[in-house]
């Protein structure tokens, strides 16, 4: 008969469980993200520049976190999927080194340390984990520091082999530092580790302290070290953007900066323990009033929770049967593990304070608590095994837990998703509406169209689209918002200099040498070039209607793009053809008076079932190309249906604009008798003067 011995289950379980978790969690919208915020700018590096770009895009803060790029991109290369495989394996691997270490060190009993680590796959303080080419570096540090962590204790329990050891452990942690500096406090972690291994031994406390601090001496030594470099050697080309401000206040204004870093630390502390779970506890369930209907991606959370919870409610019932999960009650409370997530928490965040930022600064910030994880998991973990001492209470808690956190990351993954169809789809009618743009063109949008994601990441994008110099001193695009301060500067005429630099790019424009660009889903389908037309547009605003004459629309040309662009390998297979494709292949023809194109485009339109009163119409302004190649070749009834068809979408909101749009159509069109009845017919129904 077949048995499977309590070994073996304990050698795999903890990793499939934490596998489970993944997929749960992560698995099911791994396809439908993309790239966001920082990615497209490091990718670009690689596109523009080649592997070596990386050491210049870094050189401003951390000279030698390129390695990681340099490594990573030859193997994942441009597929938004490899990068998310990448991330989500990385993050699992990353919760498996974390049980094994706890494991390791005998702080706690199997289930504690799996259910730490499983929280530590999905707490939810962190909620930018779609961001794949940027946080990858996060979890290959937690990997590294993990395994040096890991072969510290090791070299406690085998002295044979302790210098080896020693010296793996320090690699991993001089590895991981290269990345970035966020993690160095956690070094002081050894500290606690140590002394849970070592001190049992010794009964005199002095004897105790000596033989930690023996143990911790290489460690210690190569931090200070660290700092040093960090600190004191290493020249960059500018002012370190992440100077430790805080310790020379604490220097020169010791009382009030402590003070400060008090209460800074018992506010972040706070949030990253209980303040995260307020979009966890809320879960969705807010937008329900507002909508007046469950959204999709709400019971998509719910259903991950409730997935999430069958899921460890089982696994950990059979673990209880098959006794792989020890008695409650055979354990006393080891406090080390409380010490030890409360003083990581601590330790995780301190950087982000030391160089004057916050986790709670804006939408981006929560990035600062990534080291902090480790610390939240163990905690909660220490937590919720100390609640109860009945097997079923247990597996409930941490069952809900884990399937309330899971819930909470599909549904900040939801809003990627749709964040990344957003995206392509504006690349795509970009592409479509402008085959090719003039190099040295900025695009300027009324607001910023994605968001929290940045306009060096829109900038980087767009550049992605069209073919580049090899090596280019220069970008040939960038992305500006139309503020109110930046129309005024548009009184200056239009040679008004644009100059913009972000870490190794640099982009040299003018106004002369623009196109404004409007795209907002929840108004129109459609991607927008604006022009002098859009004068009297009420869905534009009114310093955006002041600032038309800037948009050039010679700098487009309907010129084929070159092979490989738009990259299919990054935004994917090309959407198909419909309404908004043909509406931007008619505004590319109108650009260029070729009205018989324009008419076929309409045909076409028509002929798929299109129509003004269609329900998902939103604006009339994407029916004008059509109306006015209608018009231009005689085709009045047609264009005069569609006219008043546009009209009916929001009279009270539109009508003064189209009768505009018509009456400059009327005027720049020849006479006939068809045409005469039609504006007749069309100045009545919409209550147009003649």
């Amino acid at each position: 008969m077949f048995s499977i011995s309590q070994k073996n289950i304990l050698r795999f379980a903890a990793p499939l469980f934490l596998a489970g978790i993944c997929i749960f969690c992560y698995g099911l919208l791994i396809n439908q993200h993309g790239y966001y915020w920082d990615d497209w700018a490091k990718l670009l590096v690689n596109r523009l520049y080649g592997p070596d770009g990386y050491w210049k895009y870094y050189a401003e803060d951390r000279p030698l976190s390129a390695w990681t790029h340099i490594v990573l991109n030859s193997i994942l290369g441009y597929s938004p999927l490899n990068w998310q495989v990448f991330v989500l394996l990385s993050r699992w691997l990353a919760a498996c080194l974390l049980f094994q270490l706890l494991s390791d060190i005998k702080i706690s009993t199997f289930k504690t340390n799996l259910l730490a680590s499983a929280i530590f796959l999905v707490y939810p303080v962190f909620t930018q984990y779609p961001i794949s080419v940027t946080f990858h570096q996060q979890y290959i540090q937690y990997i590294f520091l993990f395994i040096s962590f890991i072969a510290m204790v090791r070299s406690i329990k085998d002295p044979k082999h302790r210098v080896l050891l020693v010296i793996i452990s320090l690699i991993f942690s001089a590895a991981q530092l290269t990345i970035t500096e966020y993690f160095m406090p956690l070094e002081a972690l050894r500290l606690i580790i140590l002394w849970i291994l070592i001190a049992p031994d010794y009964e005199k406390i002095q004897n105790k302290i000596l033989a930690v601090a023996k143990a911790f001496t290489p460690y210690f030594l190569f931090d200070m070290f660290y700092l040093v470099y960090r600190l004191m050697m290493i020249r960059l080309p500018g002012e370190d953007p992440y100077k430790p401000e805080l310790l020379y206040s604490l220097i020169s204004e010791p009382f009030s900066t402590l003070r400060y870093l008090v209460t800074l630390a018992f506010i972040e502390t706070y949030h990253i323990l209980l303040g995260s779970w307020q979009g966890v506890i809320d879960l969705g369930i807010s937008q329900i009033p507002r909508t007046l209907r469950v959204p999709d991606p709400v019971i998509g959370s719910w259903l991950v929770v409730i997935g999430i919870f069958i899921f460890v409610s089982i696994v950990f019932t059979i673990a209880w049967k098959l006794k792989v999960f020890q008695p409650l009650t055979d354990h006393p409370i080891n406090w080390g593990l409380l010490v030890m997530g409360l003083v990581a928490i601590l330790l995780g965040a301190a950087p982000a304070w030391i160089s004057g930022r916050q986790i709670l600064d804006d939408y981006h910030s929560n990035r600062y608590a990534l080291p902090a994880i480790m610390g939240a998991s163990l905690v909660w973990a220490f937590m919720i095994s100390q609640i109860t001492r009945n097997p079923k209470i247990f597996t409930f808690l941490s069952a809900a837990v884990l399937a309330l956190f899971s819930g909470y990351q599909y549904l900040i993954g939801t809003e990627y998703a749709n964040i990344w169809k957003n995206q392509t789809d504006f690349y795509w009618q970009l592409s479509w509406r402008a085959p090719s743009i003039e190099k040295g063109t900025a695009l300027i949008f009324e607001t910023e169209f994605f968001p929290n994601q940045g306009l060096f990441s829109t900038s980087s994008a767009i550049n992605f689209l069209y073919p580049q110099p090899e090596n280019p001193e220069k970008l040939s695009y960038w992305a500006y918002i139309l503020r109110s301060e930046m129309a005024k500067n548009f009184n200056q005429g239009k040679n008004v200099n644009l100059h913009t630099q972000f870490r190794s790019f640099i982009f040299d424009g003018s106004l002369s040498q623009s196109i404004m660009v409007y795209y907002d889903p929840g108004r129109a389908n459609c991607l927008r070039i604006l022009t002098q037309d859009d004068i009297n547009n009420p869905d534009l605003f009114l310093h955006t209607r002041q600032s038309l004459m800037v948009s050039n629309l010679g700098l487009i040309s309907d010129k084929p793009p070159e092979e490989g662009y738009p990259p299919k390998d990054i935004l994917g297979k090309e959407p198909d053809h419909g309404f908004c494709y043909l509406y931007q292949k008619a505004a590319l023809a109108q650009q260029d008076a070729k009205w018989d194109d324009i008419v076929d485009y309409g045909n076409m339109v028509l002929a798929a079932g299109n129509y003004p009163s269609d329900p998902w119409v939103k604006t009339p302004h994407e029916w004008l190309p059509f109306i006015r190649g209608y018009a231009q070749k005689g085709m009045w009834q047609n264009a005069g249906e569609l006219m008043v068809a546009s009209n009916q979408i929001n009279t009270a909101r539109y009508q003064e604009y189209l009768c505009g749009f018509w009456d400059q159509l009327v005027t720049s069109t020849p006479p006939s008798k068809i045409k005469t009845d039609t504006i007749n017919q069309v100045n009545q129904n919409m209550g147009c003067l003649p």
